[in-house]
């Protein structure tokens, strides 16, 4: 595996696509969370096509997405991110696991991240792959997270309000969120290939 450094949110996916190659497995399970919905909608489409079930948790999939915390740091320079708008990401988002672990992140890669994810996001892509998806999907939200707009764009796909959340819905309610999952899960295990 060649290391790419570019923290654009192809080079996410392109580690994650070599994470999975290494595993022997005939289908895929992916539950991904806000930037990592991004990346796992960019793996390639032999990896798209083995998705057994997708559940996105507020992931990006539309220029709105990118109100928290991306298009603000896309708006100023390295600088003025690592001195302005990082000690305030750190101090008003919720930190450790399930969280943003801002202290623990080199402000580079959260600096190049955002502004890749930015262009992602409003490129209308993100979108259009995931409605694709020929497999089961499911879009969680966090009943404080105004994601009307979001909602209107899934069609016919399922989704789930969870209660007593915002984004950070695995880390504000972890019970909830994974006996949901556990349900849809067992919902669509239909076939003995599945596991």
């Amino acid at each position: 595996m060649t290391p790419v450094w570019d923290y654009t949110v192809e080079a996410h996916a392109s580690l994650l696509a070599e994470l999975i190659k290494a595993y022997d497995h005939t289908c895929l399970h992916i539950v991904a969370h806000s930037f990592g919905g991004a990346v796992a909608l960019l793996l390639p489409p032999e990896l798209l096509g083995r998705l057994a079930t997708f559940v996105n948790i507020e992931g990006n999939l539309l220029p709105e997405d990118c109100g928290l915390a991306s298009r603000r740091t896309a708006s100023v320079t390295i600088e003025q991110f690592e001195s302005s708008l990082l000690p305030i990401f750190k101090t008003d988002f919720p930190s450790g696991p399930g969280y943003f672990e801002l202290d623990r992140a080199e402000p580079i890669a959260f600096f190049e991240s955002a502004r890749s994810l930015l262009v992602w996001s409003d490129s209308g892509k993100l979108l259009e792959t995931f409605k694709a998806l020929q497999c089961p999907r499911l879009y969680v939200y966090g009943e404080r997270s105004d994601v009307s707009y979001a909602l209107k764009e899934l069609g016919d796909i399922p989704t789930l309000r969870a209660p007593s959340c915002g984004h950070f819905v695995t880390g504000d309610n972890p019970e909830w969120f994974f006996a949901r999952f556990s349900d849809f899960l067992l919902a669509n295990l239909s076939s003995p290939e599945i596991s």
